[in-house]
């Protein structure tokens, strides 16, 4: 079998997908969704939020994202692109090395990064519908301008 003389070109749709999905997401997923947080606390000035829905689908959604690149998406770019390096592009591309055990074995093992980045992304989406509903906010609490320290509202009971 003969080695490809251009390798490092041959690997694209598994790098393309090892780059899009940890660092397209992980940079400018997390500017967007902190940008679009940013925008809509000034929506309603004073309005205290609960922090814990968004902690749960910050580590959830970056740990998730860990658990796909390092368990399925950078084991399966580094082993195409040795088999490309060894056998060639034609190799690298075919059924028959995609469909092997290994092959497969390491896309299933994206499941568990998928199912703790779904969760977190279902977390937002729920604290983004409290924000609409209501849920979101503390009841008993209002945030100064320019600070981030939640204060008793007057004619609350305090905490």
């Amino acid at each position: 079998m003969k080695a490809s003389a251009n390798w490092p070109g041959d690997v694209i749709p598994q790098t393309i997908s090892f780059v899009i999905e940890s660092c397209v997401f992980g940079v400018y997923g997390m500017l967007g969704m902190g940008l679009m947080l940013f925008c809509l606390s000034a929506l309603r000035p004073g309005r205290a939020w609960k922090d814990k829905p968004l902690a749960i689908s910050f580590w959830s959604i970056n740990i998730g994202l860990v658990l796909m690149v390092v368990l399925s998406l950078l084991p399966v770019c580094i082993v195409q692109a040795w088999a490309s390096a060894k056998y060639g592009t034609w190799y690298a591309r075919s059924s028959e090395f995609l469909q092997t055990g290994s092959m497969n074995a390491l896309r299933w093992m994206r499941i568990p990064g998928d199912t703790i980045f779904a969760f977190g992304m279902i977390v937002f989406a729920w604290f983004l519908l409290g924000l609409i509903t209501g849920h979101s906010f503390v009841d008993e609490g209002r945030v100064e301008e320019g600070s981030w320290e939640v204060t008793a509202q007057a004619g609350s009971r305090g905490n």
